[in-house]
């Protein structure tokens, strides 16, 4: 898969996850159903990617969402002093699947990294990347 395919179905399912992190009714959702919200996800924002870039990022979504508890304390465990719910919704998201792209798909750490850092700039902001590079570059030692 070329590397913007690959930064597609990042941005494909972290703007998906973002939505899962507002609207907690997913987290009890059952993988067809879960397929089913993925599907309406793109239809009402006019989003149409290759198959292949839509499975992976509905293989990055419910594998994020099936372990959201086991993520979330991995993350939490190198916050130190905070907590998961200080951070912004879309900072978390990116943590979460980027954690959950590096144990799934073994995806290097530097790419990890990376790509991290450039989904932050676009959707949250430069010292929200700083943070999330030093976390990541923790939880992904």
């Amino acid at each position: 898969m070329k590397p913007q395919q690959l930064r597609q179905m990042r941005e494909i399912s972290l703007q998906f996850l973002y939505r899962f992190q507002i609207d907690q009714e997913l987290k009890n959702e059952d993988a067809e159903d879960l397929e089913q919200k993925f599907d309406e996800f793109l239809g009402h924002n006019q989003i149409s990617p290759s198959s292949e870039v839509k499975a992976l990022a509905f293989q990055i979504i419910a594998g994020t969402v099936s372990n959201y508890e086991n993520l979330e304390k991995k993350i939490e465990s190198c916050l130190k002093t905070w907590k998961t719910s200080r951070l912004s919704k879309i900072d978390y998201t990116i943590l979460l699947q980027s954690v959950f792209e590096y144990n799934w798909k073994k995806t290097p750490k530097k790419v990890i990294i990376n790509e991290s850092l450039e989904l932050a700039k676009k959707y949250s902001s430069q010292e929200s990347a700083s943070f999330i590079n030093g976390v990541l570059d923790k939880i992904l030692e």
